[in-house]
Order: structure tokens, then C-alpha cells, then sequence
């Protein structure tokens, strides 16, 4: 169960890397040219990312721990990151990426 727990858990933070990635790409295209912006990922996503995660790690430790996971995640996904990619994007623009 591990094996499978640490998996999960690995593909629910990858997911989430991935759709704050496409987020500041679609910010920082979007400041320079609005209409070549890539479209939005449903913000769906970070909650199944964080499923992923939460359900992994509580196959590898308790469900208090998952739980923890989860809230983190989401706090992160809905509260801080949208906030830290905005600035990145429009005050920083040259921060990441090509």
C-alpha cells in the first residue's frame, strides 16, 4: 500500500505544479497579449489534485495526516498561489520561463 500511497501523493503535487505552471504562463502571456492567452483550467483541478494527495498519504500514514495534506494543499491552491502567480506575472514577468 505504500508504493501506491506514495504514488498518489507524487501525482496529486505534480498535478498541482503543473496547473500553477499553466497559470503563470496564461498570466504572463495575458499581460502582454490578452487574446493569445491559453485557456483556463477549471480550478476543479487543484481539488482533485489534492484528493490525490490526501488519499495517498493516508494510505502511507493515518487519515489525520491526509487530512492536514488536503487543507494545505487547498489553502495553498485557492488562497496564496493565486496571489504569488499575479505578482509573478505582472511585476516579475521575466521570473520564469522562456
Amino acid at each position: 500500500m505504500s508504493v501506491l500511497g506514495i504514488g498518489l501523493a507524487i501525482a496529486g503535487v505534480v498535478l498541482a505544479f503543473l496547473v500553477w505552471r499553466h497559470d503563470l504562463d496564461r498570466f504572463r502571456i495575458g499581460a502582454i497579449e490578452p487574446q493569445g492567452a491559453p485557456k483556463r483550467i477549471a480550478p476543479e483541478v487543484h481539488v482533485i489534485s489534492a484528493g490525490l494527495t490526501g488519499f495517498g498519504v493516508g494510505l502511507i500514514w493515518n487519515s489525520h495526516v491526509a487530512f492536514g495534506a488536503v487543507a494545505v494543499q487547498l489553502v495553498l491552491a485557492y488562497a496564496i498561489m493565486p496571489w504569488l502567480l499575479n505578482w509573478l506575472a505582472h511585476v516579475r514577468p521575466k521570473s520564469f520561463g522562456p
